[in-house]
């Protein structure tokens, strides 16, 4: 048995009179001279609708049927071509995403590197990190467009990716300002760095997440939850000191040094406190700023950060993943283990939201 799908026309107050006598007509000439019965059913459909429009009982025009006929068939034949086209390359979608999620990863890794290379020294490179914002976004965009391409259903597959649709929608409305000749901002803006800095942090983790879970090796040999919390840390620390050793984010522009960046950065991170540099008075604005993160990070724990951003990417959290939060967090099931990550959040925002209320409340403004 063959199935055969033929869209049907809404029409807004139809005069059905004579319409079931077309159909009836047209299907009977059609049967008549052994045609199929997709081309049956179309035919009489087209002249049902047909009548729908006229008034009373006027008869269809010949010519006027066989020209709306003609682009009827000839549109669905390029559906055809373009359902056809999509499922061969649908087996092939899997392979692209894994090769696009390879270069989004680096992509984001250059454009990250260079933006906390012009953050902690100056901006010495800021006109590379223009034009490498450039590249990466083209880049982005086109992998995005080809994604859609060669997915059977394109609508559902911006439906499926709201946040990454999203953000193909501000990289197109940077890429539309810099032809303008940046008539909308300037390239500059510190609130668009901080935009692209954002994005840049979703791809990473994004393409990091589906790369973790389509290896089969790590997959094969995971890393246990203990394990993963020490390196996370300990990379977090070594990230942290490169960070604080930059000349821009002490006050006096020159380097605070390894020994007292590994210590601020360690304190930070494991949230205790000790300082033996005043970072109201030693650290710059950008220092204080980057001290601020590493403790946000070091106090929710980098591994809830990264498992976090994977909840929002476009495959979510695989069952290995969800694991893995539900032994750091000493849940009994996967599903707790995920819900209980939102409540951490969740209940961390609205703890700092108030903080920052009751600080601001007793603030005094007009201190020098």
């Amino acid at each position: 048995n063959k199935f055969y799908k033929i869209n049907g026309v809404l029409k807004k107050e139809p005069d059905v009179t004579g319409a079931g006598d077309n159909v009836i007509c047209i299907s009977s000439l059609a049967i008549f001279h052994n045609l199929d019965l997709e081309k049956i059913a179309l035919y009489s459909n087209t002249s049902g609708e047909m009548s729908c429009d006229k008034i009373g009982t006027n008869p269809i025009d010949y010519n006027e049927l066989i020209t709306k006929l003609k682009n009827i068939w000839l549109q669905m034949r390029l559906n055809k071509i373009i359902r056809k086209l999509k499922l061969k390359f649908y087996e092939t979608n899997k392979n692209i995403s894994n090769i696009i999620g390879s270069y989004n990863l680096v992509g984001s890794l250059i454009v990250l590197l260079t933006i906390i290379l012009n953050f902690g020294f100056n901006d010495i490179l800021i006109k590379q990190q223009n034009i490498i914002i450039f590249i990466v976004s083209v880049f982005y965009l086109s992998t995005y467009l080809i994604r859609v391409a060669v997915n059977v259903n394109f609508w559902d597959f911006i439906k499926d990716n709201k946040i990454l649709s999203f953000i193909i929608l501000l990289i197109s409305f940077d890429l539309l300002n810099f032809f303008l000749l940046e008539y909308f901002f300037k390239q500059n803006s510190t609130s668009r760095v901080l935009i692209f800095l954002i994005i840049q942090f979703y791809y990473f983790f994004d393409s990091l997440s589906s790369i973790l879970k389509d290896n089969n090796n790590l997959n094969k040999k995971p890393i246990s939850p203990p394990l993963l919390l020490i390196l996370s840390f300990s990379s977090l620390i070594i990230f942290g000191t490169l960070l604080l050793m930059m000349p821009e984010v002490s006050s006096n522009g020159v380097s605070i040094g390894f020994k007292n960046a590994l210590f601020t950065s360690v304190s930070a991170i494991t949230v205790t406190g000790l300082t033996i540099l005043e970072t109201a008075i030693d650290f710059s604005f950008k220092g204080q700023v980057i001290i601020l993160l590493l403790i946000q990070l070091g106090g929710i724990n980098i591994i809830a950060f990264a498992t976090f951003f994977a909840l929002f990417s476009r495959k979510g959290l695989g069952i290995e993943q969800q694991k893995m939060i539900s032994e750091n967090f000493n849940t009994q099931n996967l599903l707790s283990g995920k819900s209980l990550l939102i409540k951490v959040f969740t209940f961390s925002i609205i703890i700092e939201l108030i903080g920052i209320l009751i600080i601001l409340s007793n603030y005094n403004f007009n201190y020098n």
